[in-house]
């Protein structure tokens, strides 16, 4: 009985300090990862209607959406079983200050380049390209890559250089074929 009491004293005195051991880092580059690099979308008509909503008989239908990176020139279908998100975007209602469902769509940071392009199409037609500018660890989290501005369709989206508290969200008006 004595022995097994010790034992497990010397097991529970091992894993603290196993555990004091790994948590410990000097490393200032050992800051863990940080992957920031969406941009929230409301789809909506001329009138404001939100085409995202399934309350909406116009709605759109968001299995016809599709996500492409340029990579190498070359468009790539986004499609990764992986990710929570495998098709590249998500779609959510409205929560906090938020009044409609919007899209999340997930930019395009496998391409090597610092700026990336991203374009989303509908049905099989464009909707909207997107350029990325990408910050790949140069900032205060060394193993982090963060979307710094975005334009959509040639026009400044959003920009971390503007300091003006904005949100990465973006109102596209547009009619849809449905």
């Amino acid at each position: 009985m004595i022995s097994i009491r010790k034992n497990i004293h010397l097991l529970l005195l091992s894993i603290i300090i196993l555990i004091s051991i790994s948590c410990n880092s000097d490393d200032p580059n050992n800051s863990g990862t940080v992957i920031d690099a969406n941009i929230d979308i409301y789809l909506k008509d001329a009138n404001g209607t939100d085409l995202l909503s399934p309350d909406n008989p116009e709605s759109l239908d968001t299995d016809l959406f599709r996500v492409y990176y340029v990579i190498d020139g070359q468009e790539q279908l986004v499609s990764d079983p992986n990710l929570d998100f495998r098709d590249g975007y998500g779609i959510f209602p409205p929560e906090g200050n938020r009044d409609s469902y919007y899209m999340r769509l997930f930019l395009n940071i496998e391409s090597p380049e610092d700026t990336t392009t991203t374009i989303l199409k509908y049905d099989g037609s464009i909707t909207g390209t997107f350029l990325s500018e990408i910050n790949n660890g140069n900032g205060r989290i060394p193993n982090s890559t963060v979307v710094t501005k975005v334009w959509y369709n040639g026009m400044v989206a959003f920009d971390t250089g503007l300091q003006d508290g904005s949100e990465r969200l973006l109102t596209i008006i547009r009619a849809f074929q449905t």
